[in-house]
């Protein structure tokens, strides 16, 4: 019976050493499986905290260009606005001078229109009321000085200021409403100088 014990004793302590080695190489194995887990889940853990912070930035400097465009667009609409206020504050003291003065500005601007032909020039019916004595005379020899001859007519234009100039069959619409609406561009122009200027 001895020799059975003997037998039996051995049998299960070389089984409880295959168990023991089963199990240590088992736990080795899942510990490494751990290691290996843990350290994927934090190169993925990397990964996710680099691509949110590049995404993040990203977000931010679209956001940045989204309200930088936003501030050129507010900007750029107030300077339009000011622009137009200028032209139109500029417009207004035009009309707004002296019958004299008026009558003067009107002259200096017929020299930068008369033509060397014979026409006529017309005035709204405001204005014919209240033209200066001598007016005529003065369209007159502004239009020789060029080579052409002007008279006033008695027909009034369908303008609120300003003149038509008649050549033939021909009418050159010289009213301060046309002129400004030409002159729009180089008007603008000058308006944003001087706002730069002031800047």
């Amino acid at each position: 019976m001895a020799g059975m014990e003997s037998i039996t004793a051995g049998i299960l302590a070389e089984a409880r050493s295959s168990a023991d080695g089963i199990i240590k190489a088992a736990e080795e194995k899942a510990a490494a499986i751990v290691a290996e887990a843990n350290s994927q889940i934090a190169k993925e853990a990397e990964e996710c905290a680099a691509k949110a912070e590049a995404e993040s930035r990203a977000a931010a400097a679209r956001t940045e260009s989204k309200a930088s465009l936003a501030k050129r667009g507010i900007l750029l609409a107030a300077r339009q606005d000011v622009i137009a206020d200028v032209i139109a504050k500029a417009k207004e003291s035009l009309l707004s001078c002296s019958g004299e003065e008026y009558f003067a500005m009107l002259l200096r601007l017929l020299k930068t229109r008369v033509r060397a032909e014979e026409g006529e020039m017309l005035l709204s019916a405001k204005d014919l009321e209240r033209v200066p004595a001598g007016f005529a005379e003065e369209i007159g020899k502004t239009a020789a000085a060029k080579g052409g001859s002007l008279v006033l007519s008695d027909e009034a234009a369908d303008i609120d200021d300003g003149f038509i100039l008649r050549y033939g069959g021909i009418e050159e619409n010289a009213s301060i409403e046309a002129i400004f609406r030409e002159k729009q561009e180089a008007l603008s122009d000058i308006a944003r100088s001087q706002l730069s200027l002031g800047a």
